[in-house]
C-alpha cells in the first residue's frame, strides 16, 4: 500500500501489477510480460511498497533480478539476485518501509544451517542482519541423495515488529520470542497446545491438491510420478502456521487448518499454498498477555495490518482471489 492509500496487487497470469484505490476501483497497471527493463517474468512476486513509495517486484525464478517502479508505473531500475550469496526465501517490509529478505545459504544440503533476515538497500546491497533463524526442513536439496519435500516439517516463522524488533519462533512448538534490535530476547510467549497427528486422510487430501496444482502447471504424468516419490510428511501438524504484528503492538498467531475435518466441497477447493492457514487466531497484547481467540472469515488469509485495518486475500467458492479489507475494533 502506498502513502496515498493505493493498493498494489500482482497478477501473475497477466505478469503485471494492478493498482486500485482504497475503494477497489482499478486505476492502472505496472509492467508487462517479458524479460526486458520494466517487464515482469511469469513467476514474479511478491509486490512490495517501500519507503518513498517505491514499488518492488522480485523476479527470482525467471529473470533472476528485483525490479523497481514508481507508483505511476515508471520503471526505475533493477538489480540482479546473486544466488551464490544465498537463496531468497521471503520478502517483507519493515513498519518504516525498509525492504527485508530472508536468505538461505546456497548448496548446504541437509546440513544444519541458519537463514539470515537482512535489510536491503535500494540497489540490492545488504545493509544489516536483523536476525538469524534456523533453516526450514520442508525443502532439502543437495548432498548425495535426491531432493526432498517434507511437508509439515519444522519451519521458522517470523514477523517484523515496531522499533526494529523481530518476532521469531519455530512452529513445532507454540513459542513466540520477541527480540530487540540488538538481537537479545525481550520476552517469550508460550501457550500449551496438543499437536494433531497427520493421518492418512490428511496426506491423501494434500497429495491430491498438490498433484492437481502440478498438472495445472503443465507437469507431465511422468514428472508428477517423480515428484511424488520425493514427498514425505511429518508425523504431526505444526503448532501454528504464522504470526503477524497487529495494531497497538498486539501479536496475532494463526492456527493450522484441519485438513481431515474439511468437507468434500472444501477439499475440492483446497489450495496447498493458500489453505493451510486456519480461521482461528490467538491474539496477545504487547506484554504477552493472552487476550483470547479470534475467528477470521473462511478462506481469508491476512497479509498485513495498516493501523486498524487488515488487508488480505479472500478466495470465493470458485477459488477466485479477492482483496478483502477488515477493520479491527479496538476496545479501550
Amino acid at each position: 500500500m502506498s502513502s496515498s492509500g493505493e493498493i498494489f496487487v500482482l497478477d501473475q497470469q497477466a505478469q503485471q501489477v494492478r493498482v486500485f484505490d482504497g475503494q477497489g476501483t482499478f486505476l492502472r497497471s505496472i509492467g508487462q510480460p517479458g524479460s526486458g527493463p520494466g517487464e515482469l517474468g511469469a513467476a514474479a512476486g511478491p509486490v512490495l511498497v517501500t519507503a518513498g513509495d517505491t514499488v518492488v517486484v522480485p523476479e527470482v525464478q525467471t529473470n533472476n533480478r528485483v525490479s523497481l517502479f514508481a507508483t505511476d508505473g515508471t520503471f526505475l531500475t533493477s538489480w540482479p539476485v546473486q544466488m551464490e550469496e544465498g537463496i531468497p526465501i521471503r520478502w517483507e517490509t519493515t513498519p518504516d518501509g525498509s525492504l527485508v529478505n530472508q536468505v538461505r545459504p546456497f548448496g548446504q544440503g541437509a546440513a544444519e544451517t541458519m537463514d539470515a533476515i537482512v535489510s536491503i538497500g535500494a540497489d540490492g546491497t545488504v545493509l544489516d542482519t536483523l536476525k538469524s533463524v534456523p533453516s526450514g526442513r520442508t525443502f532439502q536439496m543437495g548432498g548425495d541423495g535426491p531432493p526432498e519435500l517434507n511437508f509439515f516439517s519444522p519451519e521458522p516463522a517470523w514477523a517484523l515488529y515496531p522499533n526494529n524488533r523481530v518476532l521469531l519462533g519455530v512452529n513445532d512448538q507454540y513459542t513466540v520470542g520477541l527480540y530487540g534490535s540488538d538481537g537479545a530476547m525481550e520476552r517469550s510467549i508460550r501457550r500449551p497446545t496438543t499437536r494433531q497427528q497427520v493421518g492418512q486422510a490428511d496426506q491423501d487430501a494434500f497429495m491430491q491438491a498438490i498433484e492437481s496444482a502440478w498438472e495445472s502447471a503443465g507437469v507431465p504424468p511422468r514428472g508428477i510420478q517423480q515428484l511424488r516419490s520425493i514427498v514425505n510428511f511429518a508425523e504431526y501438524y505444526p503448532a501454528f502456521l504464522q504470526f503477524l504484528s497487529g495494531p497497538e503492538g498486539t501479536i496475532w498467531v494463526q492456527h493450522v487448518a484441519d485438513i481431515a475435518a474439511m468437507s468434500d466441497e472444501e477439499l475440492a477447493n483446497f489450495n496447498p499454498l493458500l489453505s493451510l492457514g486456519g480461521s482461528r487466531w490467538d491474539v496477545f497484547e504487547d506484554e504477552g498477555r493472552f487476550l483470547g481467540p479470534l475467528q477470521m472469515p473462511t478462506r481469508f488469509q491476512p497479509v498485513r495490518f495498516e493501523n486498524d485495518r487488515i488487508y488480505g486475500i479472500w478466495r470465493d467458492d470458485l477459488d477466485v482471489q479477492h482483496v478483502m479489507v477488515l477493520r479491527v475494533l479496538l476496545m479501550t
